[in-house]
């Protein structure tokens, strides 16, 4: 073997093992939100992809062309492509996902967006009859195919696409909890593609598209680890903390010209006689009706608003809006789409929230008097609930 191999092998090698540890510590936190599944799905996605350029450099360097190893560097190169664009399909899913959960809802649409990807498929498995993509010659040589430029171009743009929409809505203001996510989607492809670009331009010298992989997966599982410290676990909106930071960058953002002036609001929601439901039916039941709210949250409120879980279980809604009959609809949407779950929860009882809200005035200069006027206005709403319970 060549010395220009063996590096090529101890590349990838580095770069399966860079790729393995995140798995690892990816996996340690026994997390099974689909995010997160799909998460791994990526970084095993790219360390096959790894193992498969590994196979495709040995293969390679048999210079003898008999009909078994021909066969199997169609095999291995094959196999190569369809784990690129497979990861392509991945991480485009992934992306989307991030920048709107709802999408998932839609499948049929996911799976129009995912069509060129299975037509790119269908390509890769019949070039070893058309040689289109790549064919291998009787001393086992391989070539690109006329048509080669068609895969890294598909794949790139499946990659490039996420990246453009997510740095796109860096600019929105309602998407400033969601900045450090949208920054890592961005770079992204910048970390990536550049490496891309110089595999597909450099031949298969140098194993660039395992290093922009590896680097970009690394970035990816530190902002993961970092979302981890904002975000509650077990409802997935922002926690406290997050919230107050929110809170303070509304509170003192100075107004953008030309835009029109609206009330900043803030609303409490605490679930109604929850001790009651631990107590009843056990704290796995109390999770439930916690995840259950924050569900209905977010379905509720408008997509500018902020939500999250303030303590226990009371929640914090922060939002602007140009009269507070918009506040008032917000809340008689929460209560409906309160009812509806628990319909369609069908859990053997039924809960109520109750909800606050306050707006910033002259005389509330602060997060706590903030959340303290929410919070008086919340009690006052609670007790007229509870005497009609």
């Amino acid at each position: 073997m060549a010395l220009a191999d063996a590096l090529y092998l101890i590349i990838l090698v580095f770069g399966v093992l860079m790729q393995g540890t995140v798995l690892v510590f990816t996996n340690l936190q026994t997390d099974m939100r689909k995010q997160t599944n799909l998460f791994r799905a990526l970084v095993i996605c790219s360390i096959v992809i790894c193992f498969i350029d590994m196979l495709c450099r040995i293969v390679g360097t048999y210079e003898y062309g008999d009909a078994f190893m021909i066969s199997a560097s169609y095999m291995v190169n094959c196999s190569y492509f369809l784990a690129q664009a497979t990861l392509a399909g991945i991480w485009f899913v992934y992306a989307m996902r991030e920048i709107d959960p709802l999408i998932s809802e839609n499948k049929w649409r996911m799976a129009l967006y995912l069509l060129p990807l299975a037509v790119l498929a269908v390509f890769i498995v019949t070039t070893g009859a058309t040689g289109w993509l790549f064919y291998i010659d009787g001393r086992n040589d391989y070539y690109r195919g006329i048509l080669f430029a068609l895969h890294p171009i598909v794949c790139a743009t499946y990659v490039a696409i996420p990246s453009i929409i997510a740095a796109s809505k860096l600019k929105l203001t309602e998407y400033f909890i969601h900045r450090s996510k949208l920054i890592t989607q961005a770079l992204f492809s910048v970390i990536v593609l550049p490496f891309v670009i110089m595999q597909s331009c450099w031949g298969n010298d140098y194993p660039m598209f395992c290093i922009g992989y590896s680097l970009a997966f690394l970035v990816l599982f530190i902002n993961r680890q970092n979302m981890r410290i904002t975000i509650d676990e077990l409802t997935g909106v922002s926690n406290r903390s997050q919230a107050t930071r929110y809170l303070n960058y509304k509170m003192n953002a100075p107004a953008e010209p030309g835009q029109q002036i609206k009330s900043l609001y803030v609303l409490m929601v605490d679930i109604d006689k929850f001790k009651h439901i631990n107590d009843t039916y056990g704290h796995v039941e109390g999770d439930e009706v916690l995840k259950r709210t924050a569900s209905v949250l977010k379905r509720s409120v408008p997509r500018s608003y902020f939500i999250g879980r303030y303590g226990g279980d009371e929640f914090i809604i922060v939002g602007e809006a140009s009269k507070e009959d918009e506040v008032r609809e917000v809340c008689e949407t929460i209560h409906e789409n309160i009812e509806k779950a628990n319909e369609q929860a069908m859990a053997g009882y039924t809960y109520t929230v109750s909800v606050g809200y306050a707006v910033r005035n002259g005389q509330i200069t602060s997060i706590p008097e903030f959340v303290k006027a929410a919070d008086v206005k919340l009690y006052q709403k609670k007790s007229i609930r509870l005497e009609k319970l």
